[in-house]
């Protein structure tokens, strides 16, 4: 009897209202596009970290590059600076000018002075020429007035 009473009092089992099963079937669908979507929020995350990382990494190598070429540009700089300074000639001094001092007079011969004839000219005639438009009887004409000759 006592399955009898259990029989009797406990609930048939009956089919669920339609909604009810529909909205069993929006949930799942729900939960499955909430777990899609939070899949692809972890998606994003991750590449949104990576990003990150990247540019990061990025602004590190950016400063580093920064310092360094300040660093080049200023030793161009000063290298430029040198080598103008190197390079660089002063112009000369002014030229003073100097006027020659006239040299000494030439020592007179030991034998005498002839002052007849020019300072620097030879005291002695020139060899006779033939070819001479005076001619040999010139040439002793021309001695004759100087007061040397035959």
């Amino acid at each position: 009897m006592g399955e009898i009473f259990f029989r009797t009092l406990a609930p048939k089992k009956r089919n669920p209202p339609k909604y009810q099963l529909e909205m069993a079937a929006s949930v799942d669908s729900l939960k499955a596009t909430m777990e899609s979507m939070a899949t692809q929020f972890k998606g994003f995350q991750d590449m949104m970290a990576t990003s990150l990382d990247k540019l990061s990494a990025l602004e590190a190598w950016w400063v580093i590059a920064k310092e360094s070429m300040g660093t080049l540009l200023q030793r161009s700089t000063k290298t430029t600076a040198r080598i103008k300074s190197l390079e660089f000639r002063p112009p000369p001094p002014p030229v003073q000018w100097q006027f020659p001092h006239m040299p000494p007079p030439p020592h007179p011969p030991a034998a005498g002075i002839d002052l007849n004839v020019a300072p620097g000219a030879s005291s002695s005639m020139s060899p006779t020429r033939v070819d001479s438009p005076m001619g040999i009887d010139g040439q002793r004409a021309g001695l004759a007035q100087h007061g040397t000759g035959p």
